[in-house]
């Protein structure tokens, strides 16, 4: 019901007040040396292993979406990171003020968080509550390391975490949203967080496709397995065709295997 209220009932952006807005653009552009497009990237860091059921829902370290950063940079996107997580030391003046958080900009986090989320061109996150913001305001929205497998929102691109047997093989995409969409707890099969170059990958068509306007992915409701009470098909949300192309086939791959799959999607994407 709250994703159709979303839809179908209007409602003006939520902004913070003008001298709040003024104070951080002004240091975002003093940091990039210039007026950018902007990139929330909200990362998402809960609970510990001994309470799986907010830690799995956490996702990969800052390190793990550096790739990602850099391509986003090449196409005119400074970064804000927001949520549990903070830049490394040093890291920040690396890119050269394109990606930053609070800490680097001295601003309070609170004020960078609402900024970030609301005035944003596209929005990244992990599945948190402190993601939400972002596409309530209408901003093309993209969620990774998603887990659970049910989640969803309008819109949104999802690109999701994956499950590996004590095999080592991969769970294919029809059998993880038709045996385990509706858990919220896996220990067996094992739950594992995306990858530098999937996120590279997924991240890249992602911002591309907002540049076209179009593309964006497979419409959750035609995915197999996936449910009609699932949020990712009641929001109309698309599964990143990476991740599909991925683990969407009949043959499992390999949890070895998965970065080296990536890197070849990475060539044929190009630079």
């Amino acid at each position: 019901a709250y994703l159709r209220l979303l839809r179908d009932v209007p409602a003006a952006p939520v902004k913070l007040p003008e001298g709040d807005r003024r104070l951080v653009a002004n240091a975002l552009q003093r940091a990039a040396g210039r007026k950018t497009k902007l990139c929330c990237l909200y990362l998402r860091l809960r609970a510990t292993k001994k309470h799986p059921d907010a830690f799995l829902r956490s996702g990969g370290d800052v390190e793990s979406y550096c790739r990602a950063v850099k391509r986003l940079n090449e196409r005119g996107y400074q970064v804000l990171l927001v949520g549990d997580r903070s830049l490394p030391p040093g890291l920040s003046a690396e890119f050269g003020g394109m990606f930053v958080d609070a800490k680097s900009l001295n601003i309070s986090d609170d004020i960078f968080y609402l900024y970030a989320a609301t005035e944003c061109d596209i929005s990244i996150g992990e599945c948190g509550g402190g993601f939400w913001i972002g596409p309530i305001n209408d901003i093309p929205s993209m969620l990774v390391n998603t887990y659970p497998f049910h989640i969803g929102w309008n819109n949104m691109v999802i690109y999701f975490k994956v499950l590996e047997r004590q095999d080592g093989s991969i769970v294919l995409a029809d059998e993880v949203f038709e045996k385990f969409g509706e858990d919220i707890v896996h220990t067996d099969p094992k739950v594992l967080e995306n990858v530098a170059a999937e996120l590279e990958a997924a991240i890249v068509h992602f911002a591309d496709s907002v540049e076209r306007g179009s593309g964006y992915g497979i419409p959750a409701k035609n995915i197999p397995g996936m449910k009609a009470h699932y949020w990712s098909v009641i929001g109309e949300s698309y599964v990143s065709p990476i991740w599909m192309e991925l683990y969407g086939s009949e043959r499992p791959i390999q949890a070895e295997e998965r970065a080296a799959r990536v890197e070849s999607l990475l060539h044929f994407q190009g630079d």
